[in-house]
């Protein structure tokens, strides 16, 4: 009864709500006024959120945007609350607090003098409703393509926008609108951005893989560091990270430098904030598995082209056998038969050892193709998270293998493998999702498994 009741506030009163909080948060902004620098796009958000938050700490007082990239939780950042459960009587106890965290908030206001904020678009109009009081300085959109799609698919059935994804670009699109002096850094291999963004004026950077003033070319990947080598106009800084990254970060590399330069942060500051810099957990971290195996766990989310980026770093990273395990890409409507499809190309091309897929989407999508490739004995499906990861740990792994996890959180919850999977189970420390919330939903796949038994 209750998740009805959430599901319900959710749908019919989100954005009624959301200019509540909205309005509190508006008078406190002006309170503070700092220079405020956006990160969105469809994946590679958070990474980009957290090097932007280390690089401007150089020079700068920064505060960064905590869990919250959606229009209820922005708003709500502004005023310093923060979800923790994510119950409905959470989120009633909290409302009710708002206008008394927002009389203090402007009494004492924050002393920092940038705002780091993450964005993100899953509704009709969440972008629109951002830009009313979001006024950015400088924003980077890392990336766009079909994510949160399903609440998008009215538009193309009207007739306004060819593909969903044309019109979840056009909602991102929006925060250019703000001002012209607004300085933007964007993905320009992106069809999606570089079409949505015409007749908007801005100070613009475009950024590109190959070739152009902003690019990077090279990507090389070891054991423990990755190498990028970026052109910045006429230089042509090469980069070495101690992490290993997917080759999509070079565009986050070339926005943390050219905003580096912008705020005259140094290039020693600029390097020291990468030498100590680290993915959020479950995304591309390189964890330590059983009988000397290596997991690239990324069960943070998903979505095709975050995905194929992943598979391009485990086919690049040294081992012996490559399994890829991948669950749904979830929430993308219309757009899911052929997000699928295409990612089992991608399989196909890059011909993995093992594939162990879990969901109904990759069932009827992915798996009738890769079984056309694929023997039986290197191609698994699964529905329940936990039995595959009983699979894989009992029936599967052998020494020096490298693992794959890569799936939308959405009923599937990946950390659950890596749990199974890691060599010390001290490690669970760095995997996603470790709230009490989150624990709740990964003992329920595990009971459902149990009662197919």
């Amino acid at each position: 009864m209750k998740h009805r009741l959430y599901l319900w506030l959710a749908k019919k009163l989100y954005f009624p709500i959301a200019r509540y909080f909205r309005f509190f948060a508006s008078l406190v902004l002006k309170r503070w006024h700092p220079q405020i620098v956006v990160v969105m796009g469809s994946a590679g958000k958070s990474n980009a959120h957290n090097l932007f938050h280390q690089i401007i700490t150089k020079k700068y007082s920064c505060r960064k945007s905590r869990k919250a990239n959606s229009a209820f939780a922005i708003p709500l950042d502004v005023l310093d609350i923060h979800i923790t459960n994510y119950s409905v009587e959470e989120w009633f106890w909290q409302a009710l607090k708002v206008p008394f965290y927002s009389v203090f908030r402007c009494l004492f206001t924050f002393k920092e003098q940038y705002y780091v904020v993450e964005l993100d678009v899953d509704r009709i109009g969440e972008m629109a409703f951002f830009a009313s009081f979001i006024k950015p300085e400088y924003v980077f959109w890392v990336s766009s393509y079909a994510t949160h799609t399903a609440n998008f698919d009215k538009l193309v059935k009207l007739g306004k926008y060819q593909n969903p994804a044309s019109a979840v670009a056009a909602e991102f699109a929006k925060m250019f609108g703000t001002s012209k002096k607004l300085v933007g850094m964007v993905n320009a291999d992106s069809k999606f951005i570089t079409e949505s963004l015409r007749g908007y004026r801005f100070n613009r950077y475009d950024l590109k893989q190959r070739q152009g003033n902003y690019s990077f070319g090279s990507w090389q990947i070891f054991r423990k560091r990755t190498t990028f080598k970026l052109k910045m106009d006429k230089e042509k800084p090469e980069i070495e990270l101690p992490f290993i990254a997917p080759k999509n970060f070079g565009y986050t590399l070339l926005a943390g430098y050219i905003l580096a330069k912008l705020l005259k942060v140094s290039d020693r500051d600029f390097n020291e904030a990468l030498s100590t810099y680290q993915f959020n957990p479950g995304i591309c971290s390189i964890l330590e598995g059983l009988n000397g195996t290596k997991i690239i766990d990324s069960s943070y989310n998903s979505s095709f082209y975050a995905t194929k980026s992943l598979m391009e770093v485990l086919d690049e990273y040294p081992g012996k056998r490559k399994i890829a395990v991948l669950g749904d890409m979830r929430e993308l409507g219309m757009e899911s038969e052929k997000q699928h499809q295409n990612l089992a190309k991608e399989i196909l091309r890059l011909k993995f050892d093992q594939v162990v897929l879990v969901g109904p989407e990759m069932l009827q999508h992915a798996y009738p193709i890769l079984q056309k490739k694929y023997e039986e004995t290197a191609l698994h499906h699964f529905q329940n998270t936990y039995q595959a990861g009983l699979f894989i740990k009992e029936r599967l792994l052998r020494p020096g293998d490298v693992v794959l996890l890569k799936a939308s959180q959405n009923t599937l919850h990946f950390e659950i493998i890596a749990e199974l999977l890691l060599a010390d189970p001290q490690d669970t420390a760095r995997l996603c999702r470790r709230e009490p919330v989150w624990e709740k939903k990964r003992l329920q796949i595990k009971d459902e498994f149990y009662k197919l038994l």
